[in-house]
């Protein structure tokens, strides 16, 4: 699904996958899903590790990439299933995207002081936003 807001399009993604057999539950369960779908059909989703930041409310946190992609959430709380998951997956294991709609020629990201909220900067042909 894809939303245009103002200058940015809004993605988002959620398949559920079918169930796994065994003694694996909650978010290894949804994890380990990703990793098998991802090594079965195509390539990955996930940036690189450390092109990663963490976001949270002390209840839950979530990974957000450079281009804006929350690929990993555990809902509602740290031990809940992740309902994004793409980080250890394709696509199809779920992710939410902001970002703007031209080509991103550089992108800056600082944490708001000694906060778990990151502003991103993302700068286009056209301009930059945040």
């Amino acid at each position: 699904m894809h939303r245009e807001v103002g200058g940015f399009v809004a993605k988002a993604k959620k398949k559920v996958a079918g169930d796994l057999h065994g003694a694996v539950d909650g978010a290894a369960h949804g994890a380990l899903q990703g990793a098998l779908h991802g090594s079965l059909h195509g390539a990955l989703h996930g940036s690189r590790i450390e092109d990663y930041a963490m976001i949270g409310d002390c209840e839950t946190a979530a990974l957000v990439s450079k281009e804006g992609s929350i690929d990993w959430l555990c809902w509602p709380t740290f031990s809940g299933a992740a309902c994004f998951a793409a980080l250890l997956g394709t696509r199809d294991h779920g992710f939410w995207q902001i970002a703007p709609k031209g080509k991103v020629k550089a992108t800056r990201r600082e944490y708001e002081g000694h906060t778990l909220i990151v502003e991103t900067t993302f700068e286009t042909r056209e301009g930059r936003c945040a």
